[in-house]
């Protein structure tokens, strides 16, 4: 199947199923994610090319805040006949964000190497644009998905077989670039660092902090960290800021200084702004949007009288 999935924050989808998956992001960033392969996520920008090669089972895809999300078996999806769907449409008011994809399933690929594939692959369109085939077949894969048109099936077919081809050498391009700069896939230091975010993510931290804490200088913890979460320092501790201001927004009745206070920042302006650029609404709308009404009770009984 081919079509889109439209997200607007707070959003998020697990797939359901064993075959592969590709998408093409548009709009605002979000995160792909593996159970069997990175469980903290990859961020994916406008342009990325996301692969699940192994299965869809295990993987997600979500807006960087991490939203819960929902089994795309869980969704009215209005299938329709191959090889189009509807839209997929879920989240709330936040932003945008558009993926352009299709399900897959390998055939004869010999075992050996299928077992060198990773279960997931986020390709950042910066290395895409080195190979201007494959952009234009994604821009192609992307026009012929977006209406009905005689011979899809055909179309679509030769479209993904050529667009992952091309995608998995842009990749093995990617990681042989860089081997001579690998590290561990398991640092230590950046896993305390994140620990410690995670234990405190309003305090007063800030990259230079954060390196000192685990015993790295600055310039070698902000490689390590890029290296081992694909973001910046920064950006992971907005992110995870904003992950905790959400829930305090939804679970409690503490006002929006209070909110900015508790995830580090210095007045409740600031934090409006920086939550406002990266959720898309004011705190003060996110709140309104997902207050619940209050139960119905029914009247309490009457005692006697005189």
């Amino acid at each position: 199947m081919a079509g889109f999935i439209e997200g607007t924050v707070p959003w998020g989808v697990r797939g359901g199923s064993p075959d592969q998956a590709l998408m093409r992001v548009r709009g605002a960033p979000c995160l792909a994610l593996h159970a069997r392969h990175d469980p903290v996520g990859v961020r994916a920008e406008d342009g990325d090319l996301i692969l699940f090669l192994e299965d869809t089972e295990g993987g997600q895809v979500r807006d960087v805040l991490r939203s819960i999300p929902t089994g795309l078996n869980e969704r009215a999806t209005a299938y329709e006949q191959w090889p189009i769907v509807r839209p997929l449409r879920l989240g709330g008011p936040g932003a945008l964000t558009r993926l352009c994809g299709a399900s897959f399933e390998f055939e004869n690929v010999v075992r050996s190497v299928r077992a060198q594939l990773p279960p997931m692959v986020v390709i950042p369109v910066s290395e895409m644009r080195r190979e201007p085939t494959l952009m234009h077949l994604l821009d192609a894969f992307e026009a012929e998905v977006s209406e009905r048109r005689d011979a899809q099936p055909v179309v679509i077919a030769r479209l993904l077989e050529s667009i992952l081809l091309m995608a998995l050498r842009c990749q093995a391009r990617v990681r042989g670039s860089s081997a001579s700069e690998s590290l561990p896939s398991n640092d230590r230091y950046i896993g305390r660092a994140v620990s410690l975010l995670q234990e405190a993510a309003g305090g007063e931290w800030n990259v230079s902090r954060l390196a000192s804490s685990v015993g790295l200088s600055r310039r070698s913890f902000t490689r390590r960290f890029a290296h081992e979460l694909g973001e910046a320092p920064r950006e992971h501790l907005s992110r995870r800021r904003m992950a905790v201001a959400i829930h305090l927004l939804e679970t409690t009745d503490l006002d929006i200084g209070e909110v900015a206070s508790s995830v580090g920042y210095e007045s409740g302006a600031a934090f409006c702004r920086a939550f406002k650029r990266r959720v898309g609404i004011s705190p003060k709308r996110f709140r309104q949007s997902h207050e619940r009404p209050p139960a119905s009770s029914s009247p309490a009984p009457q005692g006697p009288t005189g």
